[in-house]
C-alpha cells in the first residue's frame, strides 16, 4: 500500500504509522507508540516526551478512563469470618466497574463466600455498593457497577443483598470485603478490576 505526492512516495511503515499514531513520522519500534483505541499493542513500555500515540476520546473530546485486568489480589482461605483488601485508588474518573471473582478452588462440605464491594464517597467512611452471589464451588462471577443510570436516593443501614447491585456510584477507591463460611472451608480465588470511561 503507497501513496504518492509530487515530492515523496510513502512507504508501507509511513502507513501503519498514520493509522496507529496521532501523528506519524518515523517507525516507531516502541509499542508505547503502538495503541488503537487507547489500548496497549504488544508489552506496554512508558511512553516518552515526544513520542505519537493514540487517546480514545469521548463526545466531548476528552479523554476515555480505560483500566484492564488489575489484579487486586490472589489468596487461598483457611478460616471462616469477614475480610477486607486493601483499597483500590484512582478510580473516580471511570463511568463503569467490573470485578471479576474466579474461585478456582474449594474445600469442606458446607463452604460458602460471599463478596461485597465499598467505596467510600466522602474519603472516610465506607458505603456498599453491591453484593455478589455466593460462591459453593470453583466458579467465576462478575460485578457490573455502573453510574450511567437514573439518578436515586438511598438510606443505606446495611449490606445490600445477595446478588444486588445498588444504583449508586462511588468515590476515588474501592475495596474488596469477603465473608466465608463453613467450618473446615477453604477456598482459592483471584480478584480482578476492569474499568471504563
Amino acid at each position: 500500500m503507497a501513496g504518492t505526492s509530487s515530492t515523496k512516495l510513502y512507504t508501507l511503515q509511513d502507513a501503519v504509522n498514520a493509522v496507529f499514531s496521532t501523528n506519524g513520522q518515523v517507525a516507531d519500534l516502541n509499542p508505547a507508540g503502538l495503541m488503537g483505541m487507547g489500548r496497549y499493542v504488544g508489552t506496554p513500555t512508558a511512553v516518552a516526551d515526544g513520542q505519537y500515540v493514540t487517546v480514545l476520546l469521548n463526545k466531548i473530546g476528552l479523554p476515555v478512563a480505560d483500566r484492564q485486568s488489575v489484579l487486586l489480589f490472589t489468596t487461598t482461605t483457611g478460616a471462616t469470618g469477614t475480610f477486607t483488601s486493601t483499597a483500590f485508588a484512582n478510580i473516580g474518573g471511570f463511568y463503569n466497574l467490573d470485578i471479576l471473582i474466579d474461585v478456582t478452588a474449594t474445600g469442606g462440605s458446607t463452604a460458602t463466600l460471599t463478596s461485597f464491594i465499598d467505596s467510600r464517597l466522602d474519603g472516610t467512611t465506607w458505603v456498599n455498593l453491591a453484593q455478589g452471589a455466593t460462591h459453593t464451588t470453583a466458579s467465576r462471577q462478575v460485578i457490573h457497577l455502573t453510574k450511567q443510570q437514573t439518578g436515586t436516593s438511598l438510606l443505606i443501614t446495611t449490606d445490600a443483598g445477595v446478588g444486588t447491585t445498588r444504583p449508586i456510584g462511588w468515590g476515588d477507591d474501592i475495596r474488596y470485603r469477603y465473608s466465608v463460611g463453613g467450618a473446615t472451608s477453604t477456598f482459592t480465588f483471584r480478584v480482578w478490576f476492569c474499568g471504563a470511561g
